[in-house]
């Protein structure tokens, strides 16, 4: 109890270890006692003088008999607490007063202030035999009297272990290495897109001025050759077809330039193929793609969907697939622009796509709203991406949308409402397994792009292109 004495049968021993240093948690635990129990033995052990100079403080000196003060120490610090008739004036005061060894403890904190208390003014005659008091208290009111309070804490100059003692994690590590993942049924993709072929003619010089990013396409070449993946996709606006719409005005420096655009878009792809002979290539249409289709069904509706009467299989040859001569090169072609769609797994589709949001990241969360498998867009010509959690009785999953970027121009010279465009050139490399893909953006920036720990610088390749094809002035 608070107010109890310590048992005779555990005064030697309490009395050994609090001189040892044992802080009051500790003494608590060991003798099974609460913490304001300890203190109160500690306090009587003091007044009673067989505590004195113990854990580094006594009892009051002669100057400050019968003073009311309190020390507790827990661990490493320590406070004292006391009030009395007597005025202390200093810390150096107190420490005298109370003996408290300054070699053991330094001052961490230190106050003192003054205010009014009271106590009985008593005459007192009693004596006491064989537990029997006798004799008389006679009251004479109350006095009051200034009472002077101070309190100071301390920290031990030697630090003690305090209980218990932290220390450095140390424990016994296995580690089995596991087998090699298995790539069964694993496939690796390389997406790329709106690469906007296409020209404007300088009108002194008849110079082609091109739209798509030469030096772009060159890195997006150089890496497909490097990972030789199982897909590659281009996502849409192969080309620009500025001849072909009515939306925008038709520059003069834009006439006569979609065929060197048809040319120069099927050199790039039979270098594609070159590169990567073994790769299923796809191209999914983009609305600058079905620009065509629509000149002709609001210019010449007659030409709709003509075919040779040789070739009533094949795609019409004003279509992007026969222009192109896609089918030479074994490459596949998706139209049907918005909902042409591609999967390149059971997780992962590849659409074009048809929403911009002027919000940084905020086309991709557009996207991901409506989403219910991996999706992979463009039209947007920006890097970005955006995941959720889809919860049902089968457990949760997520999933995310992306955009890689584009492979156009991005300085401004691809027409548009602007010159100056939040636009992002890259690419993105996607491993597909088992429905569970993960997608890896390559950022695209002055002519570089940093993939498996390897920097890629792009070539312009114009002088190959003016090789191979003198037929224009590129």
């Amino acid at each position: 109890m608070p107010g109890g004495r310590c048992p005779p049968s555990l005064e030697s021993s309490f009395l050994e270890d609090v001189r040892a240093g044992l802080s009051n948690g500790q003494l608590a635990e060991k003798y099974g006692r609460a913490r304001r129990t300890v203190r109160s033995w500690k306090t009587k052990f003091r007044r009673e003088g067989k505590l004195d100079d113990a854990d580094g403080v006594g009892g009051a000196n002669d100057a400050f008999g019968g003073a009311g003060f309190s020390f507790t120490e827990d661990g490493n610090y320590a406070e004292l607490v006391t009030q009395t008739e007597e005025r202390v004036k200093s810390f150096e005061d107190l420490c005298a007063a109370f003996n408290i060894d300054l070699a053991a403890w330094k001052r961490i904190f230190f106050e003192c202030g003054t205010h009014e208390g009271w106590r009985k003014n008593q005459d007192k005659n009693l004596t006491f035999d064989r537990g029997v008091m006798d004799g008389h208290i006679v009251s004479k009111g109350i006095l009051v009297v200034p009472l002077y309070r101070t309190k100071a804490r301390f920290i031990r100059r030697e630090p003690v272990a305090v209980h218990p003692v932290i220390r450095p994690v140390e424990c016994a590590t296995t580690y089995q290495k596991p087998q090699n993942a298995n790539r069964e049924g694993a496939r690796r993709a390389l997406l790329g897109g709106d690469t906007q072929f296409g020209f404007r003619r300088d009108i002194v010089t008849g110079k082609l001025v091109p739209f798509h990013d030469r030096r772009a396409l060159d890195l997006f070449l150089q890496i497909a050759g490097l990972e030789q993946p199982e897909v590659i996709v281009w996502g849409g606006d192969i080309e620009d077809f500025p001849e072909m719409q009515d939306r925008f005005l038709k520059e003069p420096e834009f006439a006569q330039t979609t065929q060197p655009a048809i040319e120069e878009t099927h050199w790039w792809l039979a270098q594609l193929r070159a590169v990567c002979p073994d790769s299923e290539i796809v191209l999914v249409a983009g609305n600058h793609d079905a620009r065509l289709r629509k000149a002709i069904i609001t210019h010449f509706k007659a030409a709709y969907e003509l075919r040779p009467a040789d070739e009533i299989e094949l795609p019409s040859p004003l279509s992007p697939e026969r222009l192109l001569g896609l089918q030479g090169l074994g490459i596949d072609w998706v139209g049907d622009y918005p909902d042409g769609e591609y999967w390149l797994d059971d997780g992962l589709r590849a659409i074009h796509g048809n929403q911009i949001s002027q919000t940084p990241g905020g086309t991709a969360g557009a996207v991901l709203k409506d989403a219910d498998d991996w999706t992979v867009f463009f039209h947007a010509h920006r890097r970005e991406m955006a995941s959720k959690t889809i919860h049902s009785r089968h457990g949760r999953r997520s999933i995310s949308a992306f955009s890689p970027g584009c492979l156009c121009r991005v300085d401004g010279a691809v027409p548009g409402t602007k010159a100056r465009q939040n636009w992002q050139q890259g690419m993105a490399l996607v491993d597909c397994a088992g429905g569970h893909p993960s997608a890896y953006l390559i950022e695209i920036q002055d002519g570089m792009a940093v993939w498996d720990r390897r920097l890629f610088r792009a070539r312009d390749r114009v002088e190959d292109l003016r090789q191979d094809n003198p037929r224009w002035n590129w």
